[in-house]
């Protein structure tokens, strides 16, 4: 009898059983969708971030690079304006040079032979001469006296040295860029002038002998230099 009664129920709790197991796959899909819903929307909202992130940053590049493009073009703008003013005081030396040379070529004529004899005879220094030689020791003081100053203003510096001693690098360095070339063996030939905001540089040709340097031009460039005027 009880086996009877609860047959006819068997076919309903099968159908309640698969109803169940429906709506629980049902639920579980719709779980799943609204799982991979969220998940697309989370990708989305990371792709379109990263995009405004990747314009960002590529916006901030090409300002970067403008502002760097127009700083270099600025410098060289500066540096051309420098090297035209470098120029143009170097022009101006050596037409003053120039012309002291025409105003004291008697003078320049005794200078250059007497330099020339004191090299004959191997004297490289004052001391040397003074020693060994009374007279062109008081010949070198005359034209020495006669020499006229050069003409400079501001505050005046000059670099000496001998042969690839770093004197065009140290003046490099002073000014705070490259405006003189450097290199291996006697690169500076004459003097040349180098103005910064508030002194100018000077690079002078190397010697490696003190009678080089005794030369009239060099004679008014010290004078110039050192703002010793002697009396004539």
């Amino acid at each position: 009898m009880a086996v009877a009664a609860i047959a006819p129920l068997i076919p309903l709790t099968v159908s309640a059983i698969a109803t169940l197991i429906n709506m629980l796959n049902n639920k579980k899909e719709s779980n799943d969708s609204q799982r991979f819903s969220n998940e697309n929307r989370l990708l989305r909202e990371k792709l379109e971030q990263k995009e405004i992130d990747d314009k960002k940053a590529k916006d901030e590049l090409i300002a970067q690079s403008r502002q760097l493009t127009e700083k270099l073009a600025k410098n060289e703008e500066e540096q051309r304006s420098r090297n035209a003013e470098i120029a143009a005081q170097n022009e101006i030396l050596q037409k003053q040079i120039q012309e002291y040379q025409r105003q004291h070529q008697e003078q320049l004529k005794e200078m250059t032979a007497l330099l020339s004899e004191l090299k004959k005879k191997e004297l490289n220094s004052f001391e040397q001469i003074e020693n060994q030689d009374k007279e062109a020791k008081e010949a070198l003081i005359r034209l020495a006296r006669q020499a006229a100053p050069f003409g400079m203003e501001c505050i005046n510096v000059a670099i000496f040295g001998k042969t690839s001693s770093g004197k065009t690098t140290m003046l490099n360095a002073l000014y705070g860029k490259e405006v003189a070339v450097t290199g291996i063996g006697e690169i500076t030939t004459r003097l040349a002038s180098y103005k910064a905001e508030h002194f100018v540089l000077w690079d002078v040709p190397s010697n490696n002998d003190e009678v080089s340097y005794m030369s009239l031009q060099y004679m008014s460039f010290f004078k110039g230099l050192t703002r010793r005027y002697y009396s004539r």
